[in-house]
């Protein structure tokens, strides 16, 4: 479970979920989805909005 103000922080930015959130950081950088639950699953939620989005510009363009 997201902490609250995590939550907060997510629909300020016109997210209802953390599901919507991923997914829309896979369709931006053109990463399969499950590749970047994996790498949210490593980073966890205090890297949500620095570090995994690292990773994720980190991986795109590779081949998948």
């Amino acid at each position: 479970m997201l902490k609250p103000e995590t939550l907060e922080v997510l629909k300020e930015n016109g997210y209802n979920s953390l599901k919507e959130y991923l997914q829309d950081l896979a369709d931006e950088y053109d990463v399969p989805l499950y590749v970047v639950k994996e790498l949210y699953m490593l980073y966890g939620e205090s890297e949500l909005f620095d570090g995994l989005v690292s990773a994720v510009q980190d991986a795109e363009g590779m081949d998948w």
